[in-house]
C-alpha cells in the first residue's frame, strides 16, 4: 500500500492540522491532505489587501493594544478604589493628628487573655503631638457598638517623659537628686514613651460609654458638671466599630489636668447594653398549669383568686395573656392607664383600683415593682394579663400598705391605654418600689 502526502492551502489563513482520509478504498491508495499555512488577506490595520474593505470583524493590533491598555487601566482604577475604602474606612473615626498615630505597629493575639503587644520602634517613631488625636488601628469582627452601650476595654497606657542618656558606667543621679529631677536640668536627654499601667496586668477592663454626637454628650450632663474629654474622645473612637476594633487615643496635658501627655492603646473585648437592667427577672409566659387563677363576675370584672394545691413558687415572673391586646406596644419606661387587682398567695386581696375609682388609673411603670415593669413591658394597649411575681421582684423584704415583707403576689392587669406623659394621676393607688 502506497501512502501520498498532498500539502494543500485553504485559502482562507486557516491552520488546520493534518487529516488523513481514503480517496479510493479499491485501489487502496490512502491519501494524506495536510493543510498548509496560508497568508492573510488582509493587513495589520484590518484591511483587505484584495478588496480593499475594512473587516469589522477583526481587531488590528493597534485597537487590540488600545483594548488591553484600556482593561489594565479599568481594572488599576478598580483596585485603588477598594484601597482608597479600606484606607477610609479605618480613618472614619480618626481625628486630630491621626497620621502620626497610624506609624503604630501593633499585635492583637487571638487569646483575649494576653495582652497587644506594641513594636516599641514605631511607638518611640512618633513625636510629641500638641492636639488630642485618635485613630482606629484594626477593625473588629464582632458585634457592633452603638449608642446606649458600654464597651469594655482593656488598654496599656504610656507617659511621653524625659529619660537622661547616661554614658554607660556613670551614675545616673546627682547631688542626691533623683535622675528624673537631674533629667529636667540635663541638656543630654530624650524624651519617650514609657508605660506605666496596663489593664491587662490588673485584669480589669474600662468601661467606655458610647454617647453618640457631642451635643447629645452635652445634653447628659447635669448642670454645673463637665465633659470628662477622655470618655468623648474613646466614645467617638469606639461609636459604630466592631467588638476586637483595637485603637491609639493621644490626650495633651491641656486634656488630662495633670501635665502630661498620655497614649493609650486599646482593645475592645466585649459590650455591655446599657439599656438591660442586670438585674431583670426572667419573664416566663408558659404559666404551669397548676398556677393561681384569676375569677371574674358576669361583667368581667375580677372577684377572686383560686389558689390550686401544690403550686410551686419559683423565681420567675409568669404572664398568663388572658385576652390579648391589638394596640400600641408598651415599653418598660411607659405611662399606662390600667385597671387592676392584686392577691397575696393565700387569696387575700389587698389592692383594686375598681375599690377607687370606675375609671382606671395612671401608672408609671419605672416607678413600680420590677414584676410590673417587666411583665408588662411588651404587651399591647387591650391586653388582659395575670401576672404571678416572687417577692424579689414585688416588695421585697419590705413591707408595703397591706403587703407584708417577702410576700408572693398575683395580680389581674387589664390596659387601657398608654399616655403619653405622667401627670401623677393615680400614683397612690399602687405602691411604688421600694
Amino acid at each position: 500500500m502506497k501512502s501520498v502526502e498532498i500539502e494543500v492551502s485553504s485559502g482562507d489563513g486557516d491552520k488546520n492540522s493534518p487529516n488523513e482520509f481514503l480517496v479510493d478504498s479499491s485501489s487502496g491508495i490512502r491519501a494524506s491532505i495536510k493543510q498548509a499555512d496560508a497568508p492573510s488577506d488582509f493587513d495589520d490595520s484590518g484591511v483587505n489587501i484584495i478588496t480593499g474593505t475594512k473587516d469589522k470583524g477583526s481587531l488590528s493590533k493597534k485597537n487590540k493594544i488600545v483594548a488591553i491598555v484600556g482593561s489594565i487601566i479599568i481594572i488599576l482604577a478598580l483596585i485603588a478604589g477598594l484601597i482608597f475604602l479600606a484606607f477610609n474606612s479605618l480613618n472614619k473615626n480618626s481625628f486630630g493628628d491621626y497620621d502620626a498615630l497610624k506609624k503604630l505597629n501593633i499585635t492583637v493575639p487571638d487569646n483575649k487573655k494576653e495582652a497587644l503587644t506594641v513594636d516599641e520602634n514605631t511607638l518611640n517613631g512618633i513625636e510629641k503631638i500638641d492636639k488630642a488625636s485618635g485613630v482606629v488601628l484594626k477593625h473588629g469582627s464582632g458585634e457592633t457598638i452603638s449608642v446606649g452601650r458600654q464597651a469594655n476595654v482593656k488598654y496599656l497606657m504610656y507617659a511621653y517623659t524625659s529619660k537622661k542618656i547616661t554614658p554607660e558606667g556613670e551614675d545616673s543621679s546627682k547631688d542626691g537628686q533623683s535622675a528624673e529631677a537631674n533629667a529636667a536640668k540635663d541638656e543630654n536627654t530624650e524624651k519617650k514613651w514609657s508605660q506605666f499601667m496596663s489593664s491587662w496586668d490588673m485584669n480589669e477592663s474600662m468601661p467606655v460609654e458610647i454617647f453618640g454626637d457631642e451635643d447629645k454628650l452635652l445634653s447628659q450632663i447635669p448642670a454645673g458638671g463637665q465633659v470628662d474629654p477622655t470618655a468623648y474622645r474613646l466614645s467617638k473612637l469606639c461609636n459604630g466599630e466592631k467588638v476586637g476594633a483595637a485603637f491609639a487615643l493621644f490626650m495633651p496635658s491641656s486634656e488630662t489636668g495633670d501635665d502630661a501627655e498620655i497614649l493609650v492603646i486599646g482593645e475592645v473585648l466585649s459590650q455591655t447594653d446599657l439599656n438591660v437592667d442586670p438585674d431583670a427577672p426572667k419573664i416566663n409566659l408558659n404559666v404551669p398549669s397548676n398556677a393561681p387563677e384569676v375569677k371574674f363576675d358576669g361583667n368581667g370584672k375580677p372577684t377572686g383568686l383560686e389558689v390550686p394545691n401544690g403550686f410551686q413558687k419559683d423565681d420567675n415572673v409568669y404572664v398568663k395573656v388572658l385576652t390579648p391586646g391589638n394596640g400600641d406596644e408598651i415599653t418598660q419606661d411607659s405611662t399606662i392607664s390600667v385597671h387592676y387587682t392584686g392577691w397575696l398567695l393565700n387569696g387575700t386581696k389587698f389592692d383594686s383600683s375598681y375599690d377607687h375609682s370606675d375609671k382606671p388609673v395612671e401608672i408609671a411603670l419605672p416607678d413600680v415593682i420590677k414584676g410590673w415593669r417587666y411583665g408588662i413591658a411588651g404587651q399591647k394597649v387591650g391586653a388582659k394579663l395575670e401576672i404571678l411575681i416572687p417577692s424579689e421582684y414585688g416588695y421585697g423584704k419590705h413591707a408595703a400598705g397591706d403587703v407584708p415583707a417577702d410576700s408572693y403576689l398575683v395580680f389581674y392587669v387589664d390596659i387601657d391605654k398608654i399616655n403619653p406623659e405622667n401627670t401623677g394621676n393615680g400614683q397612690q393607688e399602687l405602691p411604688p418600689a421600694n
